[in-house]
Formats: structure tokens, C-alpha cells, sequence
């Protein structure tokens, strides 16, 4: 099923939320977004590449932590 891989078993996991997708079936890893897009909630999980949406615009506020968020890696940076 499109949105899903599989674990090398006979379960199917949904993609990751954020920037992941997948457009096939029988896969065993997901797709990443191109830089700068990421699969939002309301389309989760990513079935096409059409799903990840380009990323808001914002200027970080200095007062509140950096957090990046990326595949398995999860950074805190606090300013």
C-alpha cells in the first residue's frame, strides 16, 4: 500500500511524519521530500511526492529553542 514500507516481515509501517513518502508498493524504506518540504499532518502518511509542501517561511525567535528535526536524528539547540 502506497504511504507504508515494510519491516522485512508481513507488517506495513506508515512513513515517518515530516519529511517522508512513499509512491510504491513493496518497499522497504521510504522516500524523502525534496529540501524544503515536508509532509504535513492533514496528508500524513505521504503517498506521492506531491504530498510534501514546501516549508513556511519564518525568522527563528532568539528566545525559544532551535529544534531540527531530520529521519532519526533529533537536535536541541538552545541559543
Amino acid at each position: 500500500m502506497t504511504g507504508t514500507y515494510s519491516n522485512r516481515g508481513e507488517t506495513c509501517l506508515k512513513c515517518s511524519a515530516g519529511g517522508f513518502y512513499q509512491d510504491e508498493m513493496g518497499q522497504l524504506g521510504c522516500k524523502n521530500c525534496s529540501t524544503g518540504t515536508y509532509v504535513p499532518e492533514t496528508h500524513h502518511p505521504g503517498k506521492s511526492a506531491t504530498d510534501c509542501r514546501a516549508c513556511p517561511y519564518t525568522v527563528p525567535d532568539p528566545t525559544k529553542p532551535l529544534v531540527i528535526v531530520h529521519a532519526d536524528v533529533f537536535i536541541t539547540s538552545t541559543a
